[in-house]
């Protein structure tokens, strides 16, 4: 398997490249709380300054892992549905991010739907953008980083369990992260009213509810795959509760209520 070092794609756009531009705006969004046992969280993934203070918040409440799993959406259409990124790391202005290699290898063998792959990786920033939250709030880590397209329920469900599967030895040393922004481009009135009935569904750990109510709704959030699949995980790993840690919209930031993306952060433990 070849050895990948991605280098940072969105630096300088969607959060600073200067490191210690970067390291004070964390600070400012990371406010050390009591940290609790998190299983699987929602988290969102635009620039920092209009989603940094919600995902702020998710992690300030992680309890240190080993590993996280993150799972982001395919922006780009490149690659195939399940794109998993081989052995390597990836660079931030914060410094790399190891790859963890033994995870990978057990998913891939166990995953035959999941495909090693990096296109679908190097032009997209869902799973970028969450690196600099983990390197400024834990030590030690390593990640698996697996972009998702669209998919069936169905086939979300055995995505889960094949990574389940997968690390079920190491359960209590790994936390799924889900990376998703909710409605986008609608009034804000709209996006809160639409993006609670996505919430209420996640937070009661109901992966099917929160599949079906996208669609139901027509909700915009391009995450949805990784949030099934991060539900689904977490079941199978004992999640028993579910809390909205933080939701705001896109006009907090810019005053335009006329139009607005909106930001969930959830934590499943």
């Amino acid at each position: 398997m070849e050895t990948v070092n991605r280098k940072p794609f969105v630096a300088g756009q969607f959060y600073p490249e200067n490191l210690d531009s970067l390291s004070k705006m964390l600070k400012g969004y990371c406010i050390k709380d009591v940290q609790k046992n998190i299983l699987g969280a929602l988290v969102p993934h635009a620039g920092y300054i209009y989603s940094g203070e919600v995902a702020g918040k998710v992690y300030s409440l992680l309890k240190p892992k080993k590993y996280y799993i993150i799972l982001g959406p395919n922006h780009s259409g490149y690659g195939p549905r399940f794109s998993l990124f081989p052995e390597g790391s990836w660079i931030t202005p914060l410094g790399s991010v190891k790859i963890s290699s033994s995870l990978i290898k057990k998913i891939i063998t166990i995953g035959k739907n999941i495909e090693i792959d990096t296109s679908a990786h190097m032009h997209e920033h869902s799973i970028e953008v969450q690196l600099p939250f983990l390197q400024y709030t834990q030590n030690n880590f390593e990640i698996v980083a697996l972009s998702l397209s669209d998919a069936t329920l169905g086939q979300y469900q055995k995505l889960a369990e094949d990574l389940f599967t997968a690390t079920k030895d190491n359960t209590e040393n790994i936390a799924i992260i889900a990376s998703s922004d909710m409605s986008h481009y609608v009034p804000h009135e709209v996006a809160s009213e639409k993006d609670k009935k996505i919430i209420d569904s996640i937070v009661a750990i109901d992966p099917e509810d929160t599949y079906r109510n996208v669609s139901k709704y027509n909700v915009s959030m391009c995450g949805y795959g990784p949030c099934v699949v991060m539900l689904f995980f977490a079941k199978l790993a004992g999640a028993k509760k579910g809390e909205l840690i933080s939701y705001q919209t896109s006009a907090k930031t810019s005053r335009d209520y006329s139009s607005v993306v909106g930001y969930a952060g959830i934590a499943i433990s």
